[in-house]
């Protein structure tokens, strides 16, 4: 997809001849090999084979009325074979060949003969028992109690086989290459040293247990409660790890039934509704004891090798997460018009974030209970019947949410990197989850057209001692959130005799994105190996360009900043960031350009109206079909994501792809057709 969206449309894919047109794809500092996309697509590929078979069974036991009883099992079995080849004519195989086919590769060849083939092979066992007792039982009519109890146990078997060769011939009767002079080619003696096949084996057994019950009052209340636990062999090994609760309770209560409300003939029900839940969690890669993996022998030490897989962590506890729910229903007019709205509230607490420590405790990060995470939202609803006789009927409902989520504590301070905040995934005290931070954009210098940005170059002695996460957020500036604040929908039915339409829109507010990246780091310049990665000769540029800075002057009305190759003076200026070789100050940007891909200038707004889907369809009437023996016969015709109406300055960008600079394949329309047949 990178290939499509950047290659020039001028680069032909064939000579006069007929023969291919191959250009050099630069590498670094000019170097390039030959590339054509349609020599790498025949002389490259993926060859994948699956097979799968499932056993399902269901039976079902009735021992008197009020009790019965279900039991299922299933089994999966399911194995996937994956061979992936790069041809020995393909650009890849040149990268690591260090010279063009045909060609003699020097002693730093990385793979002197063939292409490189991968093989990957999956096998997948899994199963699933439950058996469940059910009750349901009525008392004068007044009373009504029913629920269950069972038991499930399942596993997943997972084994994988995975190595990677070169010197492949697909042609030579799919052979390889042997008697390669590994004293010659010293790289590639290197790497056939270190490359080894990877086996995967591992089984994850669970183990769970649930009863659910309820109970009816005169159909004026009712009570229900949830409980379930889960054991397994992944959650550690200390007893209270093993085994995770879940469990709720709900009540609701319909005013409609009491007979002060039975005067009132337009309303249906009137139900007011509540719940409160909990839910431990705890991460399956954690373990209380040190876990160690065996490796192979080691010639230097000669003895057998084993390395630290999984790091102790004992004290970490649960993630603990309570839930509140309160929620209303309305129904007037024969249903004609029904409301909803409900409200939630979550509490996280001990929330799993990962602490960045000293090497000297032989890792990098350590996962502790450090954090609480509150989330709060609401939801309305509103359904109403707008006609309904017997040739027309048209319903409209539409619904909106609101979303907030804060982080109540402060992280540690060495605990997130700058990608962290520049993509959203940093947890930021006070700020929602999805939270990204820009560089912030002051123009164009009117002196050569570079992006100035508040990097902090006039005071840098206020950033020395600083730890990452004070100085990632007092450099850069919340830009927003990637998740939305609120969304909806709206669907709407017409129905005229046979013939029916629905439409679905839904909306999304709130939401940040940032427009795709204009410069990156490394370009070509009119020949001359530049600064922006992302403007060379051979690449599809955006028009957006001819906006761009060229004469003094033009910052008052553009933001696009000047392309400056490496021949212009001020290169450097723009190239290195004073913060990337500054003693006691965290380096926060390594060159202008991606500071400018990433900075607030680049964000725009991601709110937008979209036509999910739009289906006609036809029930053909019951007199046509007796002679054929069918009872129903329907067609229907469906597209989806037909439309999306948001930011301009989007162009073509799709609004949900969050706070990346990187191409996303945006939404692209899609048709179908159907047919229903019952006989």
């Amino acid at each position: 997809m990178q290939y499509a969206y950047r290659a020039s449309r001028v680069i032909p894919a064939y000579n006069d001849d007929g023969t291919y047109y191959f250009y050099k794809q630069r590498e670094h500092q000019g170097l390039g090999r030959n590339f054509n996309i349609l020599n790498e697509l025949e002389n490259s590929g993926v060859d994948q084979n699956s097979q799968q078979l499932t056993f399902n069974a269901n039976f079902r036991f009735k021992f008197t009325d009020w009790l019965s009883a279900n039991a299922i099992f299933s089994y999966t079995a399911s194995n996937t074979g994956i061979n992936s080849l790069w041809g020995a004519n393909t650009y890849y195989a040149a990268k690591l060949r260090g010279c063009e086919y045909g060609e003699t590769p020097d002693e730093y060849s990385a793979m002197p003969q063939g292409g490189e083939l991968s093989v990957t092979n999956t096998n997948l066992r899994s199963w699933t028992a439950r058996f469940q007792l059910d009750w349901s039982h009525y008392f004068n009519e007044v009373h009504s109690f029913s629920g269950g109890v069972g038991i499930e146990a399942s596993s997943d078997g997972y084994k994988g086989y995975s190595n990677t060769t070169r010197g492949y011939f697909p042609d030579r009767g799919m052979s390889f290459a042997q008697g390669i002079d590994l004293t010659k080619y010293t790289n590639y003696a290197s790497w056939l040293a270190d490359n080894v096949p990877s086996i995967t084996d591992s089984k994850s057994n669970v183990l769970s247990a649930y009863i659910t019950a309820s109970y009816d009052w005169r159909r004026l209340i009712f009570l229900n409660a949830n409980a379930r636990v889960d054991g397994s062999n992944s959650f550690g090994d200390r007893a209270n790890d093993k085994l995770l609760p879940i469990w709720s309770v709900s009540a609701s209560f319909d005013a409609a039934q009491l007979d002060f409300f039975r005067q009132f003939t337009w309303l249906d029900y009137f139900s007011i509704k509540g719940s409160y839940g909990f839910q431990g969690n705890m991460l399956s890669d954690q373990s209380p004891v040190m876990i160690i993996r065996k490796g192979s022998y080691n010639d230097f030490y000669n003895e057998y090798m084993s390395t630290v897989e999984r790091n102790p962590n004992p004290d970490l506890r649960w993630e603990k997460t309570n839930s509140y729910n309160l929620g209303f229903e309305w129904g007037f007019l024969d249903r004609a018009i029904q409301f909803e709205a409900s409200f939630y509230w979550k509490h996280t607490k001990d929330a799993f974030m990962t602490k960045t420590i000293s090497t000297i405790n032989g890792y990098e990060s350590y996962v502790v209970n450090g954090g609480n995470i509150d989330n709060t939202g609401y939801s309305v609803g509103i359904t109403g019947r707008i006609l309904n006789s017997r040739d027309w009927n048209w319903t409209v409902s539409t619904s909106f949410s609101r979303y907030i989520n804060k982080i109540k504590t402060l992280p540690a301070g060495e605990t997130y990197e700058l990608n962290d905040f520049l993509n959203g995934n940093a947890i930021v005290k006070n700020q929602s989850v999805g939270t990204f931070y820009s560089y912030k954009f002051l123009g164009l210098s009117p002196v050569d057209g570079g992006p100035m940005f508040d990097d902090w170059s006039d005071h840098t002695e206020d950033l020395k001692g600083l730890s990452k996460y004070d100085t990632f957020t007092s450099v850069l500036t919340a830009s927003g959130s990637r998740e939305p604040i609120a969304s909806g929908n709206l669907s709407t039915m017409v129905r005229w005799k046979n013939l029916r339409l629905n439409a679905n829109f839904v909306y999304s507010l709130g939401a940040k994105t940032r427009l795709f990246g204009m410069y990156g780091s490394g370009t070509e310049s009119n020949g001359v190996y530049a600064q922006q990665g992302l403007i060379k000769s051979e690449n599809n540029l955006s028009r957006d360009y001819l906006e761009r800075w060229i004469k003094p002057g033009d910052e008052l009305h553009t933001n696009i900043p000047a392309i400056i190759g490496q021949l212009h003076p001020n290169y450097f200026k723009y190239q290195d960031h004073w913060s990337s070789n500054t003693d006691g100050v965290y380096g926060f940007a390594d060159n202008a350009w991606d500071m400018y891909d990433y900075s607030d200038i680049r964000v725009v707004s991601a709110d937008y109206l979209k036509l999910n889907t739009l289906s006609l369809s036809y029930d053909f009437p019951i007199s046509l079909l007796k002679p054929w023996g069918c009872k129903r016969l329907e067609l229907t015709v469906t597209g989806s994501n037909l439309f999306t109406i948001c930011d301009k300055k989007l162009k073509g960008q799709t609004p949900t792809q969050g706070g990346f600079t990187t191409i996303q394949l945006s939404d692209r329309p899609g048709f179908s057709f159907g047919l229903g047949i019952t006989f």
